[in-house]
């Protein structure tokens, strides 16, 4: 039961077996009126999923018209159906994955102090990236116009949607650590902070290149 006292103030009483049990003044009512709304209300809620589904679908819906004209460009239709062409874009694909990973692996495990401590890691990281963002960016090209040849088959496939999952995370962490090792360097003690991104970075990077061979297996597709 709810009290208007004086203004601005709201006086909640609630009662049990007849005894008053306890007396809270809420300040502000309005501001209290449209929370408790906002929390109990099952038409916000529905509501509010409603939009995310619908947005969710605008989304999708979106991307299979990009993918149908991807699939239609006859550039695409001539490098995916040509077969010395999409035999160079598979090769180039798994190569620059294989030199990507390799590389990247190489840092990880020289921060984590498993292999090359003879070698300075900032050194090392500067002789490798270069060869990281190279075969990445031949990585990303060929595998885009491999894509573009099946988008709408490859685009709902969920093996696809976590292989592109995998692979962001693991270029986020791969900047991460060339971003993060002036620093570590710099530090007279190995830091845990090192360690961990580095072991993340590592599994990210497998991960990826594991998605890349089994895409194919699951979905049929390429």
């Amino acid at each position: 039961m709810f009290r208007a006292r004086k203004p601005g103030v709201l006086q909640r009483s609630v009662r049990a077996r007849n005894h008053q049990v306890e007396v809270i003044e809420i300040a502000n009512p309005e501001s209290f009126y449209i929370v408790l709304t906002c929390l109990f209300s099952r038409t916000w809620l529905i509501t509010c999923v409603y939009e995310c589904v619908n947005q969710v679908d605008a989304v999708m819906n979106m991307l299979f018209q990009i993918a149908d004209r991807l699939q239609d460009n006859p550039i695409i239709i001539s490098l995916t159906s040509t077969g010395w062409t999409a035999a160079a874009l598979a090769i180039l694909h798994y190569y620059s994955m294989f030199v990507l990973v390799g590389s990247m692996v190489i840092v990880d495990l020289r921060v984590l102090g498993v292999l090359g401590r003879s070698y300075d890691t900032g050194d090392l990281a500067r002789r490798i990236f270069p060869w990281v963002w190279f075969s990445l960016g031949v990585n990303l090209i060929s595998g885009f116009i491999m894509f573009a040849g099946d988008a709408t088959a490859y685009l709902p496939t969920w093996s696809f949607q976590l292989k592109v999952a995998v692979v962001l995370l693991a270029i986020v962490f791969g900047l991460l650590v060339q971003w993060r090792i002036p620093r570590w360097e710099a530090s007279p003690v190995p830091r845990a902070e090192a360690k961990v991104v580095a072991i993340v970075s590592l599994l990210l990077w497998i991960g990826a290149i594991l998605m890349g061979v089994e895409v194919p297996a699951i979905s049929g597709i390429g």
